[in-house]
């Protein structure tokens, strides 16, 4: 197999383990060093590896926003506190000693004033 179908190869791989470096390199029997040079050398090859990331990426927040619709609150909490975190930084996890289910305790704190 020469490099360029090697190079494909590994895109192919590296979009099955969601872009992990170091299962894509050993499914290649690849070195990391040779992954990265392959990206510093070739840059079709760099902007094809930023294409899958960023695919994996689109993939990731569409799995999220389908949850946010479905109402499962960790992924709401997830996204306010990533989307808003000065006003969602105090998003706490409690367990209800009772029944030992997963609750939460949301304490909003505004935002001081400038100056």
């Amino acid at each position: 197999m020469n490099i360029i179908e090697r190079k494909k190869l590994f895109l192919k791989v590296y979009e099955k383990n969601v872009t992990n470096i170091s299962r894509s390199c050993k499914a290649m029997s690849v070195d990391r060093t040779t992954y990265y040079g392959w990206r510093k050398a070739d840059k079709v090859f760099d902007k094809a590896c930023d294409d899958v990331e960023l695919s994996i990426l689109d993939f990731a927040e569409s799995a999220l926003k389908e949850n946010i619709s479905k109402g499962k609150e960790a992924s709401i909490f997830f996204y306010l506190c990533n989307r808003a975190p000065t006003k969602w930084r105090n998003v706490q996890k409690i367990e209800n000693e009772h029944s030992g289910a997963l609750t939460y305790e949301i304490n909003y704190i505004e935002p001081k004033p400038k100056g």
